[in-house]
């Protein structure tokens, strides 16, 4: 099998590279997916996350190696295995990041990536639905929507983080993002965006396009220093698809560097571990890993304020008739409706924390439900610098990577997290949260000092599923650096 373009993962980036590539015409363009079909209605209504992340037929089930800064816990670290990627399981936050980011990248030398260059892309791909204006698209592909389900429970938490000083914030993807308010979700009347709704399912009728599911990329082949073929396995058959013009490999920040490793590009060292031949040595293949991970203060509220007395057998079933009916209600709503942007410590230049504001009690992000009416605001840093790594656990193409990402090795990251939890301290003892508050359930008022929050954040922090760094994109004569900012 031949094609002009083989793109490897049909997950954000794969299924709008398929769409964009085959609208001419003339180029073949095979779109390869070790998953297969997204149009499960766990997947379409926004509260089936629950289910969709929970491992199974749309995950890849992977884990991360023990942490040693987290008491030697391994954590679950959901990756999508379907059409769409991790778009189709993933909890639908529209955010951009921060330009000031975009422009840091652009400083050391990653021209066309400052935030005034993205923008337009940022616009063009978005159907916003208050309209075109400086900021926003209204015609684009993926459809954006407002929270419709706003208690008063999620009003209160926000006007507590005015009453701290974080200014309320209708659009964090606007003119600034810090402050306190709804986030904008990828939904469209009530159904998940993802990238394989917007993009690829519009493409499909096209004779120039070839998709192909549960079909898994097991080795790019190299001809000097090009990149020819890929190997694939495809119902248990070995088969090659040659590439007439490129191959682009877009598996996401933990596959795409475990399919250079095997197919002999990366760290000589790491290839010689498992008998790899080295192809093409790059040394910053699965290096520069690093992710957001949160910790959990969760506050028990007045009885009936939050989601757990929502779901009742008789208001689960008005719930559901209000969802089908008019697409509104608690099923329309993605687990974190609340979103904070705000700084650890007011030296801070930029906001370098985020909330995800649940209305339910929950540790392990789901693993554990608290069985009562709870607020969890869930904090990160935003900006760590623990660095971890993508690697090999052997030359089998099937076993999955060792995912390392190192979390809290520095005391940056650890100073950082101890802020975030007394921060949010802060916003739950203002006067707008009171009527609702109860008592702190986690860490607990008994955890005051460094050592014992330090001890609650070990066996509690989760990963916000954000993994980034393992291809680092830099200039030509980065060594670090697998791909140029072109």
């Amino acid at each position: 099998m031949r094609s002009d373009y083989v793109i490897v993962g049909a997950g954000s980036a794969g299924c709008v590279l398929a769409a964009r590539l085959s609208e001419g015409g003339e180029a073949s363009v095979t779109l390869i997916e070790a998953g297969g079909s997204d149009r499960s209605p766990l997947i379409r209504i926004p509260i089936g996350l629950l289910w969709v992340m929970q491992g199974g037929r749309y995950d890849w089930g992977f884990a991360t190696t023990p942490q040693a800064g987290l008491g030697g816990r391994a954590l679950r670290y959901p990756r999508g295995k379907v059409l769409g990627g991790s778009s189709s399981i993933n909890g639908m936050t529209a955010i951009r990041g921060q330009a000031e980011d975009f422009d840091g990248w652009a400083g050391i030398g990653c021209s066309g990536w400052d935030f005034r260059s993205v923008l337009p892309y940022f616009k063009k791909l978005e159907a916003f639905p208050r309209g075109d204006d400086q900021y926003h698209g209204a015609f684009g592909p993926i459809g954006l929507a407002d929270v419709s389900y706003r208690p008063p429970l999620a009003d209160a938490v926000i006007e507590a983080c005015a009453e701290a000083g974080i200014p309320r914030n209708d659009d964090f993807n606007g003119a600034r993002q810090e402050g306190a308010g709804y986030y904008q979700n990828n939904m469209r009347r009530g159904l998940r965006e993802s990238a394989s709704v917007g993009y690829l399912r519009p493409a499909l009728g096209r004779p120039n396009l070839t998709v192909l599911t549960k079909t898994q990329v097991v080795r790019i082949n190299m001809t000097g220093d090009r990149a020819q073929s890929v190997t694939i396995r495809q119902d248990g058959e070995t088969k090659t698809i040659e590439a007439g013009t490129e191959i682009i490999l877009a598996a996401g920040a933990i596959q795409s560097p475990h399919l250079l490793l095997l197919s002999g590009i990366g760290p000589e060292d790491e290839l010689k571990r498992h008998g790899i031949p080295v192809v093409q040595k790059l040394d910053g293949v699965g290096r520069n890993f690093h992710d957001h991970i949160d910790v959990p203060v969760i506050a028990e509220v007045r009885k009936g304020t939050a989601l757990h007395s929502q779901y009742t057998p008789l208001r689960t079933v008005r719930h559901a008739l209000r969802y089908a009916l008019l697409r509104t209600g608690p099923l329309a709503v993605v687990t974190s409706p609340v979103g904070v942007f705000t700084r650890s410590r007011p030296e801070i230049p930029t906001p370098d924390l985020q909330y995800h504001v649940a209305l339910w009690g929950f540790l392990g992000h789901g693993a554990i439900k608290l069985k009562l009416d709870a607020v969890t605001a869930a904090v990160c840093p935003m900006r760590p610098t623990s660095r971890g790594t993508i690697g090999l656990a052997s030359a089998d193409p099937l076993a999955p990577p060792l995912i390392d990402p190192n979390y809290l090795a520095s005391a940056e990251d650890r100073r950082t997290i101890l802020d975030a939890i007394r921060v949010t301290r802060g916003i739950l003892a203002q006067p707008a949260f009171k009527p609702f508050f109860e008592k702190e359930l986690y860490p607990g008022p008994r955890s005051e000092s460094d050592d014992d929050l330090m001890a609650f954040v070990r066996e509690n922090a989760d990963t916000v599923y954000h993994p980034v760094g393992s291809c680092a994109m830099g200039r030509a004569d980065d060594p670090e650096a697998v791909v140029t900012p072109d």
